[in-house]
């Protein structure tokens, strides 16, 4: 059943929607549409994401939006988020088997060509040591957009729960490649945990055993496939398991 959400508000700024399960739904803003700036949407699928939000929210510049874990379908023409500046993606968890292709993600940068600054926090595989060897599911028309991918004003990328995915591997690649503008370049694999140098009890925030086991592989990817790929004029900075705290959970 279609859930409709509307408001003719005339000065609303700023759209938060959190929508639970409710995955078949229609926006509408009314003559508000062009004054939002800010759009949070909890959760939405990809291609409703590129190819509908463009027109509700033809001015929004910061965009947070978690993605439906099944359908990483894009488009074959996405609309274009013109003024976006700031893209805050996440993923949810899923089972090993139901692996993200993460190279499909580029749609979002090529929907946004004013776009500054991605982070992208990726997906917790749920039962799974070996995270990163789970099947792909790959939308094959992507592809010949990731081939042909370039961005010019994207500065600074995070993301948060790197790791060795092959998917993830080539996006991160083919941002170091393709994009001029890049500044930084932060590969967190660590899950974004608190660290013991901000933390009043003196502690980093916990990692299990298979945690520090994955971001130890994920470090051995950056190292082998990564680094090599980053430009002089670009700043790596790489998150990983502390020497201290997170030592006994190895």
């Amino acid at each position: 059943m279609l859930h409709a959400i509307e408001s003719n508000a005339p000065d609303i700024s700023t759209v938060d929607l959190e929508l639970g399960d409710q995955v078949d739904f229609s926006l509408s803003l009314g003559d508000g549409s062009s004054q939002v700036k800010q759009l949070r949407i909890t959760p939405a699928s990809p291609s409703y994401a590129l190819g509908k939000l463009p027109s509700i929210t033809p001015g929004v510049e910061v965009l947070d939006i978690l993605l439906l874990p099944h359908e990483v379908s894009t488009p074959m023409v996405p609309g274009k988020f013109q003024h976006l500046k700031y893209l805050n993606i996440s993923l949810p968890a899923v089972s090993a088997a139901d692996e993200y292709d993460y190279l499909s993600l580029l749609a979002f940068l090529d929907a946004s060509p004013a776009l500054e600054t991605l982070v992208l926090s990726s997906a917790s595989i749920m039962n799974c040591v070996n995270r990163g060897y789970g099947r792909i599911h790959r939308d094959v028309s992507h592809l010949a957009r990731a081939q042909e991918f370039r961005h010019g004003s994207l500065k600074n990328v995070t993301i948060y729960s790197f790791y060795s995915a092959e998917s993830m591997i080539e996006l991160t690649c083919r941002m170091l490649k393709h994009t001029a503008s890049l500044e930084c370049l932060t590969l967190d694999t660590t899950h974004g945990y608190s660290r013991c140098s901000s933390c009043r009890s003196g502690r980093c925030f916990p990692m299990d055993a298979r945690d520090v086991l994955q971001a130890q592989k994920s470090l051995v990817a950056i190292r082998r496939y990564i680094k090599p790929e980053v430009p002089c004029n670009v700043n790596l900075i790489v998150v990983e398991p502390c020497s201290s705290c997170h030592a006994s959970a190895n």
